[in-house]
């Protein structure tokens, strides 16, 4: 009897094994203990053909949230280094949900995407969750640096079609470019990993020859010297949504796939030749008319065409293609005209026509002193654009041109100039080309009325990104 009881202790353990252990590699997603990172502001929304989706508060962008505790038996099997501190451990699957809407599909081809964008099989509500989240993301929650960009891109890391969404921006202590990875699990967006940590740790993303993607966490252990420090690294696979913990890479595994555009030109925006990644402004605003789908206003489709001629104008994604940007409602029908200031000197006024943009040249820098100005008629009481330039050319000449949605109109005085001191012996006005007595002129001047300088001075405020969080916000209703 003594010889059997070791032997029945032991199939007993084996059968409670089989029955209730966790399945060999990592824990179930119930098990995971994944830090739970809401999406969304309150209250935002976005809804296509009927539908809503609303989502959570956030705080988007901020330092990884800390996992929650679990007992010895819930933790993933060690690897390697161990599992890195702060991230998640796996628990997504494949989203299932609405397919998207051949509009949805054609307004995020505007997202960079890492990956087979073909085999993509985002759900719309994985978009609508995206959009939101995008729509809320801060990045001076995570150290942004003052006048830098962040970028955006959808990431296909696990080869299954269900990308993750990867923020791009500097943060100090890690580099120009620090990613953060959010994947979409169980009906809501959360963090996945973030190389941004503005202390003696950070990390970065790492791509192998057999298409595996890794966190890589650096940490400094203990100063050695004045310019050595002993540094630990930790490496985990990103796969189903979270971290799994893998043994350090050998030599002959690196080198990246060779697929274009590489996870390293997507992740280093400012390198040379890269494929630059879209700014954040401009992946939020595909978001956020892809989750409109079909159901997109006019004027949705304005506000996104609208921001992307602002961004499309630097090549970095940026504003730097302007020097001003302002939306008016001149014909006050509820559908706002975009004045811009380019870093040309040209001045245009884009309108909403037949679903697409149009453009109107409204003034240049053409020398002397120039304003742009906001006015009203005050017989019709219509608004337009008041275009000054004053001083130009010789003889002097000065023109104000109104633009009004139904006209154009311009006055003009010049000077006759006689003697080598440059003595005015007349002033001519003119209506059109049309020359007029100065009464007349003084008369037809006071019909425009200044609203507002547009630009001009160095009074006049930037309007630029005002300008494209009021167009995301007109995409966010």
């Amino acid at each position: 009897m003594k010889k059997l009881l070791p032997l029945l202790l032991a199939a007993m353990l084996l059968l409670t094994a089989c029955q209730g252990g966790a399945p060999a590699g990592g824990e179930t997603p119930a098990e995971s203990g994944r830090p739970q990172q809401e999406e969304t502001g309150a209250g935002s929304q976005v809804q296509e053909d009927g539908g809503q989706a609303q989502t959570g508060e956030t705080n988007a962008g901020a330092q990884s949230p800390q996992p929650e505790e679990t007992g010895p038996a819930e933790e993933p099997e060690e690897t390697g280094s161990g599992p890195v501190s702060g991230e998640g451990t796996g628990g997504q699957t494949q989203p299932a949900g609405q397919a998207l809407s051949a509009q949805s599909l054609a307004a995020i081809e505007k997202i960079t995407y890492y990956g087979d964008r073909s085999r993509c099989a985002m759900t719309r509500e994985q978009l609508v969750a995206y959009a939101q989240f995008a729509l809320n993301y801060d990045e001076n929650d995570i150290f942004h640096e003052e006048g830098r960009l962040s970028y955006a891109f959808l990431a296909d890391f696990d080869g299954n079609g269900n990308p993750y969404l990867v923020f791009v921006h500097p943060a100090p202590g890690v580099g120009d470019y620090a990613p953060e990875v959010y994947a979409y699990v169980d009906g809501r967006v959360q963090i996945v990993c973030s190389c941004a940590d503005g202390s003696a740790s950070g990390g970065y993303l790492e791509e192998l020859k057999d298409g595996r993607v890794l966190y890589v966490e650096w940490e400094m252990i203990e100063p050695t010297g004045y310019y050595e420090n002993n540094v630990a690294y930790h490496y985990s696979q990103i796969s189903n949504g979270g971290l799994v913990p893998v043994d350090e890479p050998g030599e002959e595994d690196y080198g990246g796939t060779g697929v274009s555009p590489s996870l390293y030109e997507l992740c280093n925006p400012g390198w040379d030749g890269s494929e630059i990644c879209s700014s954040t402004d401009e992946a939020t605003a595909a978001l956020l008319l892809a989750a409109k789908g079909g159901a997109a206003s006019d004027r949705e489709q304005m506000a996104a065409a609208m921001v992307d001629l602002l961004l499309s104008a630097d090549p970095y994604g940026g504003l730097e293609g302007f020097t001003q940007a302002k939306l008016v409602d001149l014909d006050q029908d509820g559908v706002e005209e975009l004045f811009t200031m380019d870093s040309w000197g040209q001045a245009m006024l884009y309108s909403w026509q037949d679903g697409a943009l149009q453009g109107k040249n409204v003034g240049i820098n053409a020398g002397g002193t120039l304003r742009w100005y906001l006015c009203r008629d005050a017989e019709t009481g219509e608004l337009g654009i008041e275009y000054e330039s004053m001083g130009g050319g010789y003889p002097d000449f000065s023109s104000w041109t109104y633009y009004y949605p139904s006209r154009t109109e311009e006055i003009s005085t010049w000077d006759e100039i006689a003697g080598v001191n440059g003595t005015v012996t007349q002033t001519h006005y003119d209506i059109g080309d049309t020359e007029v007595t100065k009464e007349q002129f003084d008369a037809a001047a006071a019909r425009h009325q200044r609203l507002e300088t547009l630009d001009g001075g160095a009074d006049v405020q930037d309007g630029r990104q005002a300008t494209v969080d009021a167009l995301l916000a007109i995409l966010a209703q």
